[in-house]
């Protein structure tokens, strides 16, 4: 949600999901419902990535019983991950849900901009300094971290997009979002949204498909995309008096000039702070020192891989998560390779801004978890055999009928 909008309506998230999915299980109570028929499904074909997100979820709980349990709004940022990896099973293969979801996501980005956009043009300064000026109004990195992530998942709907005028519209509104995020003044999701391209446009090139045309046009792509990034970044780090752009040019041109500076000075630098949670892991590698995430003296608070591996180890949890992590990269990699289509590709993208996030930020729990499983939605389908019983079963048709779920070829067949 924006931040704008949740500071009208009093930032109530939890509210919102609860009630959200409390009407998908109310409006299909009656009979086998299909949110749960697809949920059971994506779970039998995705065990390894549920067993492993359930250990970890039980493993901060262990962590919690040792060492101190920490804020309700932290369980609340772990209890969602199961939820949202439920919901992103749900929302898998049926078309037509993922498609809404994802322009409902951009709608709601695009209020947002505007807002935001109106700020920098008024005040001259990047949206970073509404930090203090309107109390984090416009949103910290975590927030430009999934805006980065849905706006690349925008780009691989809006290319497959049969109507043309959600389309064009669409594509102008990317463009509009480009711009927005390249002035939030955060230099992280800035530069994964960039690099993110270079992944975009390397599996585009990798299943290019066969034929001369399509190989070039994908080449030709690829290769702007790579150009684009680097040329990108050098151009932001070098700029001169343009105060829009402050915030992210000197952390861009510190990273360049100076690498183990990570963007800050050597002695603040996010390396120095790795070395706390690493001496920390080393201490106690097989559980961690426990307690919360958040405000933990055990870690350095800076790279999720380097604190979960701290305060939770290799067996409380933090091995099980990276390993999830990693799952979910080779799983947005296996359905670039099986679907070939730009939804696939964007996906991939943006899973990857995901994973890059932890190892450079605190930013594997929150909102761009959320955002990788209902959005980027990085699973493996269920057999084919078994996208097909629920049309061969006996499933009543419930007040409205649902597109097959994981069957994108027959996502118009209803259930009956």
């Amino acid at each position: 949600m924006s931040p704008s909008i949740l500071n009208v309506i009093g930032g109530i998230r939890t509210i919102i999901f609860v009630f959200t999915l409390g009407l998908v299980f109310a409006r299909y109570q009656q009979g086998d419902s299909p949110f749960l028929v697809a949920v059971s499904r994506g779970i039998q074909a995705n065990r390894g990535l549920f067993f492993l997100l359930i250990w970890y979820f039980f493993g901060v709980l262990f962590s919690g019983i040792r060492g101190g349990m920490g804020s309700l709004g932290e369980w609340k940022l772990h209890g969602f991950s199961i939820l949202g990896l439920l919901v992103g099973l749900f929302l898998l293969g049926n078309d037509k849900f993922t498609r809404f979801a994802v322009y409902a996501a951009g709608l709601t980005m695009l209020i947002h901009s505007i807002s935001a956009n109106n700020y920098v043009s008024v005040t001259g300064f990047d949206m970073r300094e509404a930090l203090a000026d309107l109390s984090g109004l416009l949103g910290h990195t975590d927030y430009w971290t999934k805006f980065s992530m849905i706006t690349i998942l925008l780009v691989g709907q809006l290319v497959g997009e049969k109507n043309k005028i959600i389309k064009y519209v669409g594509l102008v509104i990317i463009i509009y979002f480009y711009k927005t995020i390249l002035l939030c003044g955060f230099a992280t999701p800035v530069a994964l949204f960039i690099i993110a391209h270079v992944f975009l446009g390397w599996v585009g090139l990798k299943f290019s498909g066969k034929g001369f045309s399509k190989i070039f046009v994908r080449s030709s792509i690829a290769l702007a995309l790579f150009v684009g990034s680097v040329w990108g970044i050098y151009q932001i780090s070098y700029l001169e008096n343009v105060s829009e752009y402050s915030s992210i040019q000197k952390r861009f041109k510190n990273m360049l000039e100076d690498p183990q500076g990570g963007g800050y000075s050597r002695e603040n630098s996010r390396f120095s702070l790795a070395e706390i949670s690493l001496k920390t892991f080393k201490e106690s590698p097989f559980l961690g020192c426990g307690g919360p995430y958040l405000d933990n003296e055990g870690s350095g608070g800076h790279q999720s891989i380097f604190d979960y591996l701290a305060i939770y180890g290799i067996f409380g949890g933090g091995g099980a998560f990276i390993c999830f992590v990693v799952l979910c990269l080779y799983n947005g990699y296996k359905r670039c390779r099986n679907e070939r289509d730009w939804k696939a590709f964007s996906s991939f993208a943006s899973v990857s801004i995901f994973v890059m996030v932890g190892l450079v930020n605190p930013g594997w729990l929150g909102g761009a978890l959320y955002t990788c499983l209902f959005y980027g939605q990085p699973f493996k389908r269920p057999p084919r055999s078994q996208q097909l019983s629920l049309v061969k079963g006996n499933t009543p048709r419930s007040a409205f009928s649902l597109p097959l779920p994981y069957s994108p070829v027959t996502s118009s067949i209803s259930i009956q």
